[in-house]
């Protein structure tokens, strides 16, 4: 991708994060810091409808130790860090007009991770706490996307419980193994 379409494709994000109304009021330091290393890797889906952006999605692979940090603070997700391991993360997931667009971009990275299922960070504008998402791709069975889905969470819980740098705000819901992978941070 040349200068220029690295440029346009900035510019179809930072429109989309303007509409949004969970990004719209986050720094551009903050955007920059999410977008760029997307646009640089080619790690990033933009849907379009007449030739105009509606809904945008960026990913990342995680290490165990990449996704502990990014969990425990999603602010701060250096660019090495993009593709350090094999744990697929949606970072922003923005469609900010129509469910319809929202069930366009899910489906093409459905498609685009068939055997995956990837995890991704959902908080909601004025609230504090927040959730681990899964998302499967359409290439696995039920059954495997429910093995892959508890074994990540398993893995991911046992992490972030062992981890030292976790502090007293972070919070921990769904720690019973026999509930739904559901984890919340805040």
């Amino acid at each position: 991708m040349d200068t220029d379409q690295k440029l346009l494709t900035y510019g179809k994000i930072a429109w989309l994060w303007s509409n949004s109304e969970l990004h719209k009021d986050w720094t551009v330091n903050l955007q920059a810091g999410f977008a760029l290393p997307a646009i640089s890797s080619g790690q990033f889906c933009i849907v379009e409808h007449n030739d105009f952006p509606v809904a945008y999605c960026s990913w990342a692979f995680f290490d165990k130790e990449t996704e502990e940090k990014y969990i425990l603070n999603p602010s701060q997700l250096p660019p090495d860090s993009w593709n350090c391991g094999d744990r697929l993360w949606f970072i922003d997931w923005i469609s900010p007009f129509s469910a319809r667009y929202t069930w366009t971009l899910r489906s093409q990275m459905a498609k685009r991770f068939p055997t995956e299922v990837a995890r991704a960070l959902r908080v909601k504008k004025g609230n504090s706490r927040g959730r681990v998402a899964t998302f499967a791709g359409l290439g696995l069975t039920q059954q495997d996307s429910r093995t892959k889905k508890r074994r990540y969470f398993e893995d991911m819980v046992a992490g972030l419980t062992a981890n030292p740098n976790r502090g007293d705000q972070f919070f921990l819901s769904g720690l019973g193994l026999d509930t739904q992978p559901d984890t919340e941070i805040s």
